[in-house]
């Protein structure tokens, strides 16, 4: 979790970079140099306890001044939106799982759909052991077929799928009992 952690977080930093050069001048051509020169000196000398010759050295310093001669260009026709790491996008199959509707903690419905089918609403499983088939988001096992006889034939809708699975939730006791997977 770490790379990806510092992989996002170079991300947005390319993204906040290329919008800031792109949205002012850069060009040499559009700064004005100044420089202005000023003399000190430095002496070389080290403690001495017996009487030595001392060295100075004439040090010049420069000093320069960029001011730019043009005003920020308007920022051009794409758009560039910068999203917080903190709170980002949720995917269209985290908004099915986590509607408030549901009763059970999103993470938790999040990481059981993920492990079962990958998030992936078409999935159909090979025959289990007894021969049944899990199908959807959350690999609802055809043994539930009798408890929804009219919304069974839509079971890789993601949200009908995810409807069965929280009913099945509730029915184990507001836990994962029924899923190989767990939290």
């Amino acid at each position: 979790m770490s790379s990806l952690w510092k992989l996002a977080t170079a991300a947005v930093t390319l993204i906040v970079f290329v919008f800031s050069v792109g949205s002012h001048s850069t060009m040499v051509a559009d700064r004005v140099v100044t420089a202005s020169s000023t003399s000190a000196f430095v002496t070389t000398a080290a403690p001495v306890t017996t009487v030595a010759p001392t060295t100075t050295t004439a040090v010049t310093t420069t000093t320069t001044t960029t001011t730019s001669t043009s005003t920020p260009s308007p920022p051009t026709t794409a758009s560039i939106v910068l999203q917080s790491l903190e709170t980002p996008q949720l995917t269209d199959i985290e908004k099915i799982v986590c509607d408030a509707k549901y009763l059970w903690p999103c993470g938790e419905a999040l990481a059981v759909a993920w492990c079962e089918s990958w998030h992936r609403p078409g999935a159909v499983s090979e025959p289990n052991r007894d021969g049944t088939i899990d199908r959807g988001l959350f690999q609802v096992n055809e043994v539930w077929e009798d408890a929804f006889p009219l919304r069974w034939r839509h079971i890789l809708d993601p949200v009908v799928n995810t409807d069965m699975a929280h009913h099945i939730w509730l029915v184990g006791g507001r836990s994962w009992l029924y899923w190989t997977c767990q939290p």
